[in-house]
């Protein structure tokens, strides 16, 4: 619960945030890999996301308007959902 509790707020917090029309978005693979990560994590540390952050090398500005990106695109964020509930459902 405390892992969904992490990406719905996170998600929440930013889509309130930054309306900015540049930026530059995670590559999709690498963002999967980043949601895998935290759904598949024990440690439910309030600071889990910036530890994933950073060993991906990701800055949480371009995480969250990646987040952005799939919120104001919800086909694109079913289809990601979509694969990483299969992933990890193999």
């Amino acid at each position: 619960m405390g892992k969904h509790f992490l990406l719905i707020t996170s998600i929440f917090v930013i889509s309130c945030g930054n309306n900015s029309k540049s930026f530059e978005l995670i590559p999709q693979e690498s963002f999967k890999s980043i949601l895998i990560q935290i759904e598949t994590s024990n440690n439910q540390d309030s600071l889990l996301l910036d530890s994933i952050l950073i060993e991906h090398q990701i800055s949480q500005g371009m995480y969250e308007q990646t987040l952005i990106f799939y919120i104001n695109n919800p086909e694109k964020m079913r289809i990601l959902l979509q694969e990483i509930k299969d992933s990890l459902s193999t």
